[in-house]
């Protein structure tokens, strides 16, 4: 109940979340989606506007009506899916949530892979939709899968910490690497 995580140490519930290895692993997973998401959105304009040449206004309503449309339904595909196939009840429903979890990461890195080959901007436009709604279609499950691997009394509280990870590994992560990386890369060599 409620009452025994209250009494239990931050260090000793956390003890127990990571103890998890399906909340561990998920985690970990959800925020390496939040690094590339956002990675994409800090990063996608400045690339398709110097390295595709395109044009900067056509590359905004593109990028805005992609990253408005593919994560909304990819969120109510993959929630949906789930639901149709059982949801997260039982055994066989977190075994069979965690393979379309892994069919919908290598369905969005499928389609991202390809992203940095081609020089056209519908292409790459819609090779980034395919990723953002795949990869959107993974939170349900994902947050599904979290939820039901820690103990109910817990279940706040690793709301809490998996939301601090993604903040911290995916979200802000995803722009500061980036660009630090970037930072060094030019002056080392003089780009």
């Amino acid at each position: 109940n409620g009452g025994n995580a209250a009494r239990l140490s931050i260090l000793k519930q956390l003890r127990i979340l990571f103890r998890s290895k399906v909340f561990t692993y998920t985690s970990f997973a959800l925020c390496s989606l939040f690094f590339v998401v956002t990675g994409i959105q800090v990063w996608i304009t400045k690339y398709l506007e110097k390295a595709v040449r395109a044009d900067y206004g056509t590359i905004i309503w593109m990028f805005t009506l992609t990253s408005a449309t593919a994560p909304t339904l990819g969120v109510f595909f993959g929630g949906w899916l789930c639901e149709r196939l059982g949801g997260y009840r039982g055994e066989e429903g977190l075994a069979r949530s965690s393979k379309l979890v892994c069919c919908f990461a290598l369905l969005a890195v499928g389609s991202a892979a390809p992203a940095g080959f081609y020089r056209d901007l519908n292409t790459i436009i819609a090779l980034i939709w395919l990723l953002l709604f795949w990869g959107a279609g993974i939170l349900p499950l994902a947050t599904g899968l979290i939820l039901s691997s820690v103990p109910v009394s817990l279940r706040s509280f690793s709301s809490a910490v998996s939301m601090f990870m993604y903040n911290m590994l995916g979200y802000a992560l995803g722009t500061i690497l980036p660009g630090f990386l970037q930072t060094k890369i030019q002056e080392n060599y003089n780009v």
